[in-house]
């Protein structure tokens, strides 16, 4: 019997790893791009997810937007009429090409600095993982409803959702590399 595939537990301690190595290692780039970032701490935690049990041949992508051969995309709709929005995580652990169960294990978005993009990329977050049944598109930012809000889309406002068929990711979790203790935010 094969081992199962990583714990929120064992990719903790996967992502501590390699934001450490990235901190140790690179100090320099704190003040370049998120891009620049992201990429470097790819590399660190590509070797850290080596480490964990992977029965199901996870790999890890940068800003992949592809599910199965189809782009990757949230539904749209409301006033505005926007049919889709496309999706890209800054970086995903999945497999590559499925569409099946669980084929979609962890999303992560990279905070470099504070920002007012955060919200947005939680609410990404909470609709990549399901947590969410829906966002709304406010001058392109994405903003997760709140408690008076209706537990279905509203049709009078723009909004999006998962589409029809799309796996939810099993984890996602937004990291704010500017924090020094307690800088993984797991979305629940």
């Amino acid at each position: 019997m094969s081992a199962p595939e990583p714990t929120r537990l064992e990719l903790t301690e996967a992502l501590e790893g390699a934001v450490g190595h990235l901190r140790d290692r690179d100090r320099e780039l704190r003040d370049t791009t998120e891009r620049v970032v992201v990429a470097r701490l790819m590399i660190y935690l590509d070797q850290e997810l080596d480490e964990l049990p992977n029965p199901k041949k996870f790999r890890l992508d940068m800003e992949y937007e592809r599910a199965g051969t189809n782009p990757k995309a949230f539904a749209g709709s409301g006033p505005g009429r926007k049919s889709r929005r496309k999706i890209v995580p800054d970086l995903i652990y999945h497999q590559r090409l499925a569409q099946g169960d669980f084929a979609n294990h962890l999303a992560i978005e990279v905070k470099a600095r504070p920002g007012r993009w955060e919200d947005h990329d939680l609410a990404k977050l909470a609709l990549l993982t399901g947590r969410a049944r829906y966002a709304f598109v406010e001058r392109r930012t994405l903003r997760l409803p709140g408690p008076s809000d209706s537990p279905t889309p509203p049709p009078d406002r723009d909004v999006v959702c998962l589409r029809r068929g799309f796996q939810p990711y099993t984890f996602g979790a937004l990291l704010r590399l500017y924090e020094d203790k307690g800088f993984i935010h797991w979305v629940r």
